[in-house]
């Protein structure tokens, strides 16, 4: 009994061997040791969208055993703004320590996450190559490169309305907030503003959105300074802030993420990239109705803004649509007209129309224009309805009395004063009541 023990014992040890040798066995990798990011810099002062910059690491000590130093080194890229996907851009030798990266049509208004990966293979028994895996004693590291803010500002009344791209790493946000420098002048302002304020990443009074097209979240913010007057040309500069200190002023600056420390690179050309040139205050212009046929347009009193003299004229233009605004429709010529005239009365029309008017300097090739407002007959052509007469006795001292009765109506803003004064009644309808006593003759 015990010899069919063994006998038994010895064919299922035959089958095992058997079986694992018709596997596919693979030898036991050795882990594969990461390197060491020291730097990712920018090189040159190329704009969006060219940017060249270079990443450095420092290499761990392979070993003496050729079959467990790497084949290579990797160098990815993600978009981490728009959540990307990640793309091998090349590939270097075992012992380089820094490439130089040149990348054209970056998406701007975003965080491009670059890793260092070294890697090697073995073989298995059966032919097939298997990679190594990573040391765990090693933490995989990574570089961040972010590319031009896009800045866009305009202007109205004593406000500057300034709206920026807000950089995020996987929908999150990894600035504590935004320096924004403004100053008169436009293109002649140079690395100096005279004028700025910080606005933390949870101030409510940035106003979020989102440019579709390039997949980038964006703030709007508004500064509001009796120093900012109609007509007048600013230079506006928006600068990340980590920990309230501007992050760009050090190329070989770090950042944490996820309490992971990464180094952060920008685009070396500091005082362009991140600021609008044109960032001009418009005059206000306002659409008042006068009388049952006509429109009267006002707009802000220039004497002051723009020196007399120096307007040589003033157009009234009107057209369908925001972006169409070419038919001119009145013809104010200077010195002395531009300065006495600032309204001007036109029939009404028949179909929604939007205005503006357009100063013409002398000596500049740029015009000054107001901003722009809108009439549409189809919401403020409304008449009120007759008044209902209801007569009736005050109870109180039996003296007769009348009730009257009429509609009204709010119409809609014209322009952003107006919108921001109204509350959320516009465009309701309401009716008016009025008391009249008789008796006395009064009411």
């Amino acid at each position: 009994m015990r010899a069919n023990q063994i006998k038994r014992y010895i064919s299922f040890l035959m089958c095992t061997i058997m079986l694992i040798g018709s596997m596919p066995l693979s030898i036991m990798a050795t882990p594969q040791k990461h390197v060491k990011i020291t730097s990712i810099s920018s090189i040159s002062g190329k704009q969006d969208p060219a940017y060249s910059f270079s990443l450095e690491w420092r290499n761990p000590d392979w070993g003496t055993d050729p079959t467990h130093q790497p084949k290579g080194i990797r160098i990815s890229e993600r978009n981490a703004t728009v959540g990307g996907t990640v793309d091998i851009l090349q590939e270097v030798q075992k012992d380089a320590q820094n490439v130089t990266i040149t990348r054209n049509n970056l998406n701007s208004g975003s965080i491009y996450e670059y890793k260092v990966t070294p890697y090697h293979t073995h073989i298995n028994n059966d032919g097939t190559t298997t990679e190594a895996p990573y040391d765990s004693t090693t933490p995989e590291e990574s570089a961040l490169f972010m590319t031009d803010i896009k800045v866009d500002a305009t202007g109205y009344g004593n406000t500057l309305e300034v709206t920026f791209d807000n950089p995020t790493y996987d929908g999150k946000n990894i600035f504590t907030g935004y320096r924004i420098y403004y100053q008169q002048g436009g293109a002649g302002v140079g690395s100096t503003f005279n004028s700025q304020v910080d606005v933390k990443i949870d101030n409510t009074d940035l106003i979020p959105s989102k440019d579709e097209n390039r997949n980038v979240n964006r703030f709007t913010y508004k500064i509001t300074n009796e120093n900012i007057k109609p007509a007048t040309i600013f230079a506006v500069k928006v600068e990340p802030l980590y920990n309230g200190v501007e992050i760009r002023k050090d190329d070989t600056s770090q950042i944490t993420i996820d309490n992971k420390t990464k180094k952060i690179s920008f685009n070396s050309k500091k005082f362009v990239e991140y600021r609008t040139n044109d960032a001009y205050v418009s005059i206000p212009l306002n659409v008042v109705e006068d009388g049952r046929d006509y429109l009267k347009l006002q707009w802000g009193d220039i004497s002051g803004i723009i020196t007399v003299g120096t307007v040589e004229k003033i157009e009234i233009l009107s057209g369908p649509s925001l972006d169409q605004i070419e038919n001119i429709i009145g013809t104010i010529h200077g010195p002395t007209d531009v300065v006495n005239i600032n309204s001007w009365r036109i029939l009404k029309p028949t179909q929604k129309t939007y205005f503006k008017i357009r100063f013409t300097i002398k000596g500049s090739n740029t015009p000054i224009e107001s901003e722009i407002a809108m009439y549409d007959p189809s919401i403020v052509n409304v008449t009120p309805n007759k008044p209902n007469i209801y007569p009736k006795v005050n109870i109180a001292n039996n003296k007769s009395v009348i009730d009257l009765y009429w509609d009204t109506f709010i119409r809609p803003p014209y322009n952003k004063d107006e919108e921001a004064n109204l509350d959320d009644k516009v465009g309701s309808c309401s009716a008016i009541y009025c008391y009249v006593d008789w008796s006395n003759g009064t009411d």
